[in-house]
């Protein structure tokens, strides 16, 4: 290894280490940690806000160092209720505004990578590295504001886009700044790309969202156990499983409606929904008469590895909006983890991989009745499900296994440093 740089990761909205035990880290997390490790000093800048749980961390800014070499600087977010809502973008720009007030104060870092969205702490990202001639890799995991406007009826498309128009243009301002661009696949980075008109570059890079499986469960099984054996779920149950945000970004009703319909033809089969969100509610409301849906609500990491041990299928019920169709999410990456074939309602990226691998199901988008008969087909073919078991399996360790993808990616950052 070169010598030890002094890295800045900058990223709001996943979770961190001090939100209870058992935590899953994402992305910036993981490869905070593994660089730690490494001997490189690392910032990790988040928010005192909670993307999740909807609450505030902390009540002001504040730095807690989580192992040697690693630092955690929460800045002060602003809050807000609902992931679609002008409240999240002002959120934005309080923190964008922190970010530019607080970075001039550290020690200068080698290399930055910060997470888009937010688009305007990458500015400020942006801004602060030309200024002191710092090099910033702009990570894309999201199609904002583009997956925003989407969220809009498509009669009221055109006229948010116009509103948006501000937005877009300090994207492209990003895109067309930033030393690097990476993103979770070759699809999006060249989505950045083309939002920047610019041409790619050696250093313009994919690197996937993995996951990491060499943390040891163990010592809370029991606990994960009875935790959701007291839900009614148990190895000898059909489980299909879903982590995540219960949101607009899911297509939860055609789930429902297919486990009605099964309901009634194979009892054995227990849809268990894990996850809050805006439409949990919603959803609960229209499952109230299918007793074959469970929402356990928030899951820790532990409870999540022994459900994804004792379930049959790992769902991943996208809508085929153009982010999800360009994206590898970490959803289906985390179920491959487990050895879980895959069953999603989307192609595009994901869709071709699990085709090609054979580590999952497609199925028509918005069909319960295709899902519903996929499902049954799949009872039907235990020795199909064993296949499939394996090949998800594989297809994790030789490209998702977050030891590999996060070496690579902190690899990659030195270079980028280097490169300055």
């Amino acid at each position: 290894m070169s010598k030890p740089l002094n890295v800045w990761i900058v990223t709001v909205g996943e979770p961190l280490p001090l939100d209870g035990p058992n935590v899953r880290l994402y992305r910036s997390g993981i490869l905070s940690y593994l660089m730690a490790e490494q001997g490189h000093s690392v910032t990790w800048w988040s928010s005192t806000f909670d993307h999740v749980a909807k609450v505030q961390r902390e009540s002001q800014e504040r730095d807690i160092v989580l192992q040697h070499n690693l630092t955690l600087s929460l800045m002060r977010g602003l809050g807000y209720r609902r992931n679609v809502s002008f409240r999240r973008l002002l959120d934005h720009v309080f923190l964008a505004r922190e970010f530019r007030k607080l970075a001039p104060t550290r020690r200068k870092p080698d290399v930055i990578l910060v997470s888009y969205p937010t688009i305007e702490l990458c500015y400020e990202a942006i801004r602060f590295g030309k200024k002191y001639g710092v090099p910033v890799a702009v990570d894309v995991r999201d199609l904002w504001p583009d997956i925003f406007e989407q969220a809009f009826p498509r009669g009221m498309r055109k006229a948010v886009h116009t509103l948006f128009f501000p937005l877009n243009r300090k994207a492209r301002r990003v895109f067309q700044s930033a030393n690097a661009i990476t993103g979770i696949t070759d699809e999006i980075v060249d989505w950045a790309i083309r939002k920047g008109g610019s041409a790619r570059r050696a250093l313009d890079r994919a690197f996937p969202f993995a996951y990491d499986a060499s943390e040891s469960v163990d010592e809370d099984r029991a606990a994960a156990v009875d935790f959701w054996q007291q839900h009614g779920i148990n190895e000898n149950g059909w489980n299909i499983c879903f982590f995540g945000t219960l949101g607009r970004q899911f297509d939860l009703g055609t789930v429902i409606g297919a486990a009605r319909r099964l309901s009634q033809t194979h009892p054995e089969v227990r849809f268990v929904i894990c996850g809050e969100g805006d439409l949990k509610k919603q959803f609960e409301q229209l499952a109230g008469d299918v007793p074959s849906v469970v929402f356990p609500g928030w899951v820790n990491r532990v409870q999540i590895r022994v459900l994804m041990e004792i379930s049959r299928l790992g769902l991943a019920p996208y809508y085929p909006s153009a982010d999800f169709m360009m994206s590898l999410p970490n959803k289906p990456i985390e179920y491959m983890s487990a050895g879980l074939p895959v069953l999603s309602t989307i192609g595009g990226v994901l869709g071709d991989l699990l085709r090609q691998k054979g580590a999952g199901v497609v199925c028509e988008g918005a069909n319960a009745e295709s899902l519903s008969a996929n499902i049954v087909e799949l009872i039907n073919s235990p020795d199909k499900i064993a296949q499939m078991r394996a090949a998800s399996l594989e297809l994790f360790q030789e490209r998702f296994d977050a030891q590999h993808v996060y070496a690579e990616f902190s690899q990659y950052l030195q270079e980028l440093a280097q490169s300055a």
